[in-house]
């Protein structure tokens, strides 16, 4: 499991999130940003309405249904 948190400058924790390694490793791009993983299964990276993806930089590939 990977933690992931908001660390306040009083030391206190919030949006408190834990990602199973394995998740993170499927991801084609490693992105370590956790609002890139909607559920517990998968990224956002086979997802064509993850519009943020293009914001990114990344463009939709129509053969291999990916965020290229």
């Amino acid at each position: 499991m990977t933690h992931f948190a908001t660390l306040h400058p009083d030391g206190s924790l919030s949006a408190e999130r834990n990602i199973d390694q394995s998740v993170l490793r499927s991801c084609p791009h490693f992105i370590l940003d956790p609002s890139h993983y909607p559920t517990d299964k998968d990224c956002d990276c086979r997802n064509k309405a993850a519009r943020y993806m293009k914001d990114w930089g990344y463009k939709w590939d129509r053969i291999l249904s990916i965020w290229r």
